[in-house]
């Protein structure tokens, strides 16, 4: 998928662009069924109304620990203490966490998933758009407890790794949070036959 940046040229003031970071997390997270669709609203307006002094927010999930999120206007080259961000990492590296900045380098982004796999980064021109929502993107959904052999067969592949590639990094994969291994299916409407169902396994990024 291309890159997001010629998608998300909305101009606004900091509070709105905060308020709209907030909503395209919360709406993330209930697509990644950690939060009840039934709620969505009622979390939104929670979370876009909470002040806070440290751009620090807590998300309560249903079931699991509480989800947090930094927001940092500004550009990460590492994660150290100069950043600002190694200080939220490690208090909070056993919760699952998002660190929202305006840009990033490799190397940032490689120590993060190396040594704080609990904790993602994004950019905030990625989070400006709900990008699920576009109508671009069908729609994907990662499978759970298949029966691989079976699954193969109808396939009529032998092996997982013959499955057309879906990279771990593209903008859909990371918004799911998809691992390398899984299996998605991605849905796409069809004048035939209604919808058509394609397969693709999640592979390391670039």
């Amino acid at each position: 998928m291309s890159n997001l940046s010629q998608f998300t040229q909305i101009t606004v003031d900091k509070e709105q662009k905060q308020k709209i970071i907030l909503t395209n997390i919360i709406k993330m997270l209930t697509n990644r069924k950690l939060l009840q669709f039934k709620k969505l609203d009622e979390n939104i307006i929670k979370i876009t109304t909470e002040e806070s002094d440290i751009q620090v927010y807590k998300v309560d999930l249903d079931n699991v620990k509480p989800f947090y999120i930094k927001i940092l206007n500004q550009k990460i080259s590492a994660i150290n203490k100069a950043s600002g961000i190694l200080d939220f990492v490690t208090q909070y590296e056993k919760n699952q966490n998002i660190i929202v900045v305006r840009e990033y380098t490799k190397k940032a982004l490689t120590q993060l998933e190396t040594n704080y796999p609990n904790s993602e980064i994004f950019l905030e021109d990625e989070l400006m758009i709900n990008i699920v929502d576009q109508d671009f993107v069908p729609k994907h959904e990662v499978l759970k407890d298949i029966d691989l052999v079976n699954f193969l067969e109808q396939y009529k592949s032998k092996k997982k790794s013959n499955l057309p590639k879906l990279l771990v990094t593209d903008p859909v994969a990371r918004y799911y949070r998809m691992k390398v291994g899984d299996i998605c299916r991605i849905i796409r409407p069809s004048e035939l036959s209604g919808y058509e169902h394609f397969y693709r396994l999640v592979v390391k990024g670039r």
